[in-house]
């Protein structure tokens, strides 16, 4: 609050605080009923004593105000809630609502101090033992938020930092498949990409706002790709390269372009997987959200680990052919393909040494026994992989997603992917203006996050000065102009 309204209001309220004191003085007028006044004295209060509550009350009231005045305010953290009812953004004063990992006090952490300061990694708490995240009525700009359930499904949906409704400039759709463990929503957001979609990346198990992988992953190992062979799943005669992993991305939720929808399939301890009859359901969730919140059906990509992966390719394949852009796998060496439904679909598999052997080494092989599959199937084999981030969960395999989703190289590849005719394939209604020119959601972290360095490609694009023309149908009096805000 600006410091001259702030003295106006404590002026006002002393003035106040005088009036009451004043008034408060004076004796107080007693009935002459007598019959009603059993005991005149015990009713009658010392003036002296009222004013001094009077006043303290008053203080109390003063010292209340001050500090509300003096609070320093994370404007970021009072995240933006957009209305149930349509994509408008809306500032209410009063009524704004946020959860603890929408909160962080002051600027992300450096990757550094993330990576050496202690914590506890014994902790007694897991996150099956937290509490499930609250449920809110509407999304959050900038946050992970669980919502109301929409077309018969519970779900999460995060909204990049810099959302707008500008359908001129569409943001890519990632549909995030939760395995058997991550049925809990506490434990789904303890690791993998929800995690890294809270601004906020402690857990009960880990204090750190920033979440970063053990000093061992400093350094990891990767085997190298055949992309050329059909009988190779990984360069076999090569030997493992070795590559500096992002071990902490403090602002990764801050940064990230694109809308992610997390869907919850079951919730009990029964195992059905991922079949048609969620998957009816999240096409339906997902166009609804396309629709709100401003997707772009040319660029959906579905993603899980373990059984969540193993539901992405059976998704794409199945109910979801011909809507999906690209599939990301993750430690799933017991998924198959059967051949069929993921013709010229780009499907990047990945996992380490032990989960090869125990089978992602076969499903790559059958990827890319595809039509054209060579061309469209990339593999990521680490020599080893970092384990589960909550200390009490188990697992036969490591999470080779970990550093996978971390990877700006991922995104930029699974971003970069597209279908043609999707608003009609997802039954969308088609737009009556082509956007031409730059896209400014076409690389998956903001430019003036990312180090400055050759432009070779790999790094993101400043967006293009070269603002629009109103579209020819647009009238003046309604037409919002795009939002140029970097």
């Amino acid at each position: 609050m600006a410091p001259g309204r702030a003295a106006a209001m404590m002026a006002a309220l002393a003035s106040r605080a005088a009036s009451i004191a004043m008034h408060s003085a004076q004796t107080p007028t007693l009935s002459m009923d007598k019959g009603r006044l059993e005991d005149p004295q015990s009713r009658i209060e010392d003036p002296a004593n009222r004013l001094k509550k009077t006043a303290a009350e008053i203080a109390d009231r003063l010292a209340r105000d001050v500090a509300q005045l003096e609070e320093p305010t994370d404007r970021l953290g009072e995240v933006e809630n957009l209305s149930a009812g349509g994509p408008k953004a809306t500032r209410e004063s009063d009524t704004r609502s946020f959860q603890w990992s929408e909160k962080r006090l002051g600027p992300p952490m450096l990757e550094s101090k993330a990576c050496s300061v202690a914590w506890n990694s014994d902790a007694p708490f897991s996150a099956w033992q937290e509490q499930d995240p609250p449920i809110f009525p509407e999304a959050g700009i900038g946050a992970r938020r669980r919502m109301r359930p929409l077309e018969d499904m519970d779900y999460q949906l995060f909204l990049p930092r810099h959302w707008s409704n500008n359908s001129l400039y569409p943001y890519p759709v990632v549909i995030y498949l939760h395995s058997k463990a991550e049925r809990k929503w506490a434990v789904m957001n303890s690791g993998s990409l929800p995690r890294l979609l809270a601004r906020n990346q402690s857990t009960s198990f880990d204090n750190r706002s920033c979440w970063c992988l053990n000093s061992s992953f400093e350094q990891v190992e990767m085997f190298q790709e055949n992309m050329a062979s059909t009988t190779e799943a990984y360069d076999t005669s090569a030997a493992p390269a070795s590559i500096a992993p992002t071990r902490a991305d403090c602002d990764f939720a801050d940064t990230f372009r694109a809308l992610v929808i997390m869907p919850q399939g079951w919730t009990g301890q029964e195992y059905p997987g991922w079949y048609t009859t969620q998957f009816e359901k999240l096409t339906a969730l997902t166009r609804a959200i396309m629709k709100k919140f401003n997707g772009d059906a040319d660029r959906v990509i579905v993603t899980g680990v373990a059984e969540g992966a193993k539901g992405a390719l059976k998704y794409a394949s199945t109910t979801g052919s011909g809507l999906v852009a690209s599939v990301i796998v993750a430690d799933a060496p017991n998924a198959t393909f059967n051949g069929t439904g993921l013709d010229d679909v780009p499907v990047l598999a990945s996992g380490d040494e032990g989960a090869g052997l125990a089978g992602m080494d076969d499903l790559v092989l059958s990827l890319k026994g595809r039509t054209h599959g060579t061309a469209f199937t990339r593999y990521r084999r680490y020599v080893t992989s970092p384990g589960p981030a909550d200390p009490s969960f188990g697992g036969r395999y490591n999470h080779s997603s970990d550093l996978l989703y971390r990877d700006q190289t991922l995104w930029q590849w699974a971003f970069s992917k597209r279908i043609r005719g999707g608003r009609g394939k997802w039954d969308l209604p088609e737009l009556d203006y082509v956007a031409v020119g730059g896209d400014h959601h076409s690389q998956p972290r903001r430019p003036d996050n990312v180090p400055v360095g050759a432009d070779d490609g790999s790094q993101p694009r400043q967006p293009d000065s070269t603002k629009p023309s109103r579209p020819h149908h647009a009238k003046s009096t309604s037409y919002k102009k795009p939002n140029y805000h970097w």
